[in-house]
C-alpha cells in the first residue's frame, strides 16, 4: 500500500475516518454540484488503552472500534481512506525538467528522495504528484513528494483488514485538513488571503498557512487539550464528564482551569505565528480558522481575535454541506470543527 491519495482520484464515496487520540471519526461525501453532501457520518470512543497520544498502541482495540463506528454509520461500502499523522511523514517540493516520460520522472524521483528523505528508502512508501509549472520557469515543474515509514502504513492496512473494510487511500493529515478547507470553507475573498488552519486536537495542533490553495507552512505544535480534560476531570473527581464540564462550566471550573489554560493556548499558538513570520516563506497572515475539538473551547476564537488583532472563527462546514437523511444532525452539531480530517479525507474520493 502506496502513500496514494496525492495521485488516487475517484468518484466512489470511500469513508474518511480519522483516528484520534480518544475517538474514531467516519464521515462519507458526495459531490452534489458545487457543493457536497454529507451521507454517513458517526463518532465512536476509543479504549484508553488503544492509542499512546497520536499513536496506535493496541491495534486490536483500534480494530473493533472501527468495526463499532461502521456499524453505526450504517454505511454499506467498505472502501476507506485513512491519514499517518504530520509528524511520522515527510514532504517536499521538488522542481525537475519538465517534458520527461512518467518512468522518466518517476526515476528523477526516487533519486531525489534517496538524497532528502530522512529515512532508509527500503524502509519507506512513497509516492509523488505533479502539481504543475513551477512559478517563472516554464522548463521546470513542481513536484510534490511525500513519504512515510512503511510500518505505519501497513498497520492502518492490517487495522482496517481486521476490522472487515478495505483500506484504498493513505493521506497525511495535513493534507485533509487543506482539503476540508479548500472544498467546504474557502471563499473567493479568502483564496486571496494568506489563511492560519489551526487544528487543535488532544495532543497536538497542526498549523498550516495556505494562500491560493498552495501550502505556505506547516508545523506540529506538541501541545493540546488533553490536560485540561486532564485537570477538569481531577477537580470534579469524573472523567466522564469531563467534556460536559467544559462545555458548560461553572465559575470555578472557568475561572481556575480554563481560563489558564487558554491563555497557555494562545501563547502556543502566537509563537508558532511569531515561527512562521521568521521563515523565508513568510506571507503576512490575513484570517485565522479553528477546527479540532480544541476550537470549541469557550471564547477562544474571541480571545485569539484580541490577541492577534486579526479575524479568527471557528471553521462551520455546513455552508457547502448539505445533510443527507441517515445523518444526526445532533452529532453533526456536537462535533462539528473536530470533524476537519474526516471529511478532508472523504472528500478524497470523490474529487
Amino acid at each position: 500500500m502506496q502513500l496514494g491519495s496525492l495521485l488516487n482520484r475517484n468518484r466512489h464515496p470511500f469513508l474518511g475516518i480519522d483516528i484520534g487520540s480518544s475517538t474514531i471519526k467516519l464521515a462519507a461525501v458526495v459531490r452534489d454540484g458545487d457543493n457536497f453532501r454529507l451521507e454517513h457520518l458517526a463518532v465512536e470512543q476509543l479504549d484508553p488503552a488503544a492509542m499512546d497520544h497520536n499513536s496506535i498502541k493496541n491495534p486490536s482495540k483500534v480494530s473493533e472500534a472501527l468495526s463499532r463506528v461502521w456499524y453505526q454509520s450504517a454505511a454499506k461500502h467498505k472502501e476507506c481512506v485513512l491519514a499517518v499523522p504530520l509528524t511520522s511523514t515527510f514532504s517536499r517540493m521538488l522542481y525537475l525538467p519538465a517534458g520527461q516520460s512518467e518512468s522518466e520522472l518517476e526515476s528523477q524521483v526516487q533519486i531525489e528522495a534517496g538524497q532528502i528523505v530522512p529515512f532508509e528508502l527500503n524502509e519507506v512508501s512513497l509516492d509523488f504528484q505533479v502539481v504543475g509549472v513551477a512559478p517563472g520557469d516554464e522548463g521546470l515543474i513542481e513536484v510534490l513528494l511525500a513519504a512515510s515509514r512503511t510500518e505505519n502504513v501497513n498497520q492502518l492496512e492490517s487495522i482496517v483488514d481486521e476490522a472487515g473494510l478495505e483500506l484504498t487511500i493513505v493521506d497525511i493529515d495535513k493534507y485533509a485538513l487543506l482539503n476540508s478547507f479548500i472544498c467546504l470553507l474557502e471563499t473567493p475573498a479568502l483564496r486571496e488571503k494568506t489563511v492560519a488552519l489551526m487544528h487543535i486536537g488532544a495532543h497536538s495542533i497542526i498549523f498550516m498557512a495556505v494562500k491560493d490553495r498552495k501550502e505556505l507552512y506547516v508545523k506540529a505544535i506538541n501541545f493540546g487539550t488533553a490536560q485540561l480534560e486532564h485537570q477538569v476531570a481531577e477537580s470534579i473527581n469524573d472523567e466522564a464528564d469531563a467534556i460536559a464540564s467544559l462545555e458548560e462550566p461553572d465559575a470555578r471550573t472557568d475561572e481556575e482551569i480554563i481560563q489558564p489554560f487558554r491563555h497557555q493556548l494562545v501563547l502556543q499558538i502566537n509563537r508558532a505565528l511569531q515561527a512562521y513570520a521568521s521563515s523565508s516563506q513568510y506571507h503576512r497572515i490575513e484570517h485565522v480558522i479553528l477546527s479540532g475539538g480544541g476550537s470549541r473551547l469557550l471564547t477562544l476564537a474571541e480571545h485569539l481575535h484580541d490577541e492577534l488583532e486579526l479575524p479568527v472563527e471557528v471553521a462551520d462546514y455546513s455552508t457547502r454541506l448539505t445533510i443527507g437523511s441517515k445523518v444526526s444532525k445532533r452529532l453533526l452539531k456536537t462535533h462539528g470543527p473536530a470533524l476537519a480530517l474526516a471529511l478532508g479525507l472523504a472528500i478524497r474520493g470523490c474529487e
